[in-house]
């Protein structure tokens, strides 16, 4: 199963869905895949986050993912989540 974060550009806001499973087996696809999309999201002021389309997320992407999201708003980019048809995921990875 692929990893991927695809982005959304639009304006100055951009969107981000996660995509496979984030977990310890696939936790180093999971960090080039979050250093892929920080480059493509710099220049953007806000980033909605959609964890609706997770396949997986265990201990580990529940720790990667907060590191991201703080990258993120230290990069100025101003993350948020949205709650998809996993909530305990995503408030499980919120900073």
């Amino acid at each position: 199963m692929n990893i991927a974060l695809q982005t959304d550009p639009h304006g100055d806001s951009a969107s981000l869905t996660p995509t496979g499973p984030f977990d310890l087996a696939n936790a180093k696809a999971a960090v080039q895949a979050e250093k892929n999309a920080e480059a493509s999201l710099s220049g953007s002021v806000s980033v909605e986050i959609d964890f609706g389309q997770l396949d997986r997320i265990d201990g580990t992407g529940a720790i990667c993912s907060p590191g991201f999201s703080i990258r993120l708003e230290t990069a100025e980019c101003h993350p948020s989540v949205v709650e998809g048809r996993d909530s305990d995921a995503a408030h499980l990875i919120t900073p």
